[in-house]
């Protein structure tokens, strides 16, 4: 029986829950044979590789910047916004339940970096997921533009590449570098959801 996961994404206009199974297949010799340095073709043995296929996917509409508000000093998640997101996260975790996966991460993004009330966002969600023994984690700005580069990587074959992940709060673009291998990612606020709003206005 295949091992059943979850993983929870909050972003600035929506949330993402992702169920995911591994599965396990086995890479046939023909499939490694690959050339030495003599430049004949060599046969390697056949291996078992795991893999994580996604199996479901629930997007919820939370809109969070839509009620990102500045009171005075303070940038706060708004009440609407607040109920919006207890709502998803309260059917997210059913969904959970009635999949039996394993919650292994729930992440926030840049709506939650700004927030000044995340801490009483934070507490809702730790009473909400409180049997699934985990704590949410708001991502830092490099933290979320490496996630979004290893989420590529997973399925493409190409381990060279910049990926460009642009969302409704911030636009993260990460590469690799050729020679060392080091990953370098970075994330800017520049608000797409925003953008488009205000060009609809």
């Amino acid at each position: 029986m295949s091992e059943i996961y979850a993983s929870i994404d909050v972003g600035t206009n929506s949330a993402l829950l992702l169920i995911a199974k591994i599965e396990k297949h086995i890479v046939s010799p023909e499939m490694q044979s690959e050339p030495d340095i003599s430049g004949k073709t060599k046969t390697l043995p056949a291996v078992t590789r795991q893999r994580l296929e996604p199996c479901l996917e629930k997007l919820a509409s939370v809109r969070l910047g839509e009620d990102l508000k500045a009171e005075s000093e303070e940038i706060t998640v708004g009440p609407q916004a607040q109920s919006r997101l207890i709502k998803a996260m309260l059917e997210f975790r059913q969904v959970i339940h009635n999949t039996g996966a394993k919650l292994m991460a729930l992440t926030l993004t840049e709506a939650m970096r700004q927030a000044t009330n995340q801490e009483d966002i934070l507490h809702e969600f730790e009473t909400i997921f409180e049997l699934h023994n985990i704590a949410p984690t708001i991502l830092t700005g490099p933290e979320e533009a490496l996630g979004s580069w290893m989420g590529v990587a997973h399925y493409y074959d190409k381990k060279e590449f910049v990926s460009l992940d642009i969302g409704a709060g911030s636009t993260e673009l990460s590469t690799k570098e050729h020679r060392t291998k080091d990953l370098h990612g970075n994330s800017n606020t520049i608000q797409c959801a925003k953008a488009v709003l205000d060009n609809i206005k």
